[in-house]
């Protein structure tokens, strides 16, 4: 197959997009959070919160008004 990619040829960041209803307002742009795998904030802590799932967390941090969420 000379028409195959090489593995130099993949773009180096690929974007996955997965469509969540959540209970907060909507946002300005076309998703409302970014996520990136294996990756977490480090800083400063006010306080931090026990969540069940992802959708929960994303929910809280949408609804944060000490800081923005991103």
């Amino acid at each position: 197959m000379s028409c195959a990619l090489t593995k130099s040829q993949f773009p180096v960041f690929t974007i996955y997009a997965q469509k969540s209803c959540l209970k907060l307002r909507p946002c300005e742009r076309a998703w409302c959070i970014d996520r990136v795998q294996g990756y977490k904030l480090n800083g400063h802590v006010k306080r931090t919160a026990q969540v069940v799932s992802r959708r929960d967390c994303i929910e809280m941090c949408l609804g944060e008004n000490e800081f923005t969420c991103r």
